[in-house]
């Protein structure tokens, strides 16, 4: 009997969901046409609707900008260094370079020391 009534729950759960969900309409970025025809034709309208044709370009053009004004820019790039001279503080891999020997570099990266051996020559 528990496990009836517990089916009986969920079932209605589910169905109380998918009513919610039928009632919702997902977000839009622009009217129908069906809207933009019925704006136009109603006797308020609270927009107005002009064909775009040759005729009516000049006018268009002569409309004042409207919405963001800015640019987007894609970043800069760069060669890197002309230096091939590697300095105590210098990032390298994500990490700082600390110590530089005879044949060795230790840098630290996330909190931990790591070591490159120097190629011979």
């Amino acid at each position: 009997r528990g496990g009836l009534e517990q089916r009986r729950r969920t079932v209605l759960a589910l169905l109380g969901a998918v009513v919610l969900l039928t009632a919702c309409s997902l977000p839009r970025g622009a009217a129908l046409q069906s809207e933009v025809v019925n704006e136009k034709n109603s006797e308020i309208p609270t927009f107005q609707v002009v064909p775009v044709t040759r005729a009516n370009i000049p006018g268009i053009e002569s409309w004042p900008a409207s919405g963001w004004e800015g640019q987007y820019h894609w970043p800069g790039t760069s060669e890197g260094s002309s230096s091939s001279v590697i300095r105590t503080g210098d990032r390298l891999d994500g990490g700082q370079v600390a110590v530089i020997g005879e044949n060795y570099l230790d840098y630290q990266k996330r909190g931990r020391m790591q070591r490159l051996q120097m190629p011979a020559g």
